[in-house]
């Protein structure tokens, strides 16, 4: 069955490079992941989700490589923000 979702950037983006890692189809990867979220239970909470969000960002972060003293100052200052924002 086809359907359209439209998802976060960096979600589409870990899907995208999990596929290309394990030589497997975008849509198996995601199948398989909402697969196993919902067989544990599928109980999303907002906080559980804001922080799973948070650790996809900081992981891109971390593919970005080393950083300099001002891109790191940055950097905080956006995740100071992203966390008073929420």
């Amino acid at each position: 069955m086809k359907t359209t979702l439209d998802l976060p950037e960096d979600l589409v983006i870990e899907i995208k490079l999990k596929a290309a890692r394990e030589h497997r189809k975008m849509k198996d990867v995601a199948v398989e992941a909402l697969r196993v979220g919902l067989k544990n239970g599928g109980n999303w909470d907002e906080k559980s989700e804001k922080k799973a969000l948070l650790e996809r960002k900081l992981a891109a972060i971390k593919r970005l490589g080393p950083v300099d003293k001002p891109q790191q100052k940055a950097l905080a200052d956006y995740l100071i923000e992203y966390r008073e924002d929420r």
